[in-house]
């Protein structure tokens, strides 16, 4: 997956990839694995998504959203 934003939110990855979904994932030593991921745009973003309040916020350049976790 190619990312344009990562942040780690409570252990977890939280990934805002170029494919514009949200993926929340673990990482281990032993490896990656997703543990959820929901489309949110069909644009690429160069932002970094940001969390407060249970909830990932992501942009570009016409789109916003919130995903609750």
């Amino acid at each position: 997956m190619t990312t344009h934003g990562l942040i780690v939110v409570d252990g977890h990855l939280v990934v805002y990839g170029a494919d514009g979904a949200v993926v929340v994932a673990r990482a281990t030593p032993d490896g990656y694995e997703e543990k959820a991921r929901v489309a949110v745009s069909g644009r690429e973003s160069y932002s970094y998504p940001t969390f407060a309040s249970r909830t990932v916020f992501v942009r570009n350049t016409r789109d916003i959203a919130a995903v609750g976790i």
